[in-house]
């Protein structure tokens, strides 16, 4: 395999990543469900657009960087950082969450 090869197939991925970032970013965009992801320091790094409409925001980019206690009353944060610590922290699944309703 020679130099431009290698760039030809180093593009070629770059492309198909994209590809797979739109996809998911319309997914997110699009969706009925309450989606989001998180850190290991439970900091938002992806929201639908659903759930940032669930907590009042504009946008999802609005909630990046924010943690459940910026977003949340305290107890509503306070209950979603203990059942989500686990699974940041250890890898742990949920099976089985059902969580307060919460509107803005």
């Amino acid at each position: 395999m020679n130099v431009s090869e290698n760039a030809e197939e180093q593009l070629e991925r770059i492309r198909q990543l994209k590809k797979t970032e739109e996809h998911f970013m319309f997914f997110l965009e699009n969706t009925s469900d309450y989606i989001y992801f998180k850190d290991i320091e439970h900091r938002f790094t992806y929201v639908s657009r659903i759930f940032a409409d669930l907590t009042g925001h504009r946008s999802w980019h609005e909630l990046i960087g924010k943690t459940d206690f910026d977003v949340f009353p305290q107890e509503h944060a306070e209950l979603y950082y203990e059942k989500e610590r686990p699974v940041i922290t250890e890898g742990k699944a949920i099976t089985w969450l059902e969580e307060p309703y919460y509107n803005q």
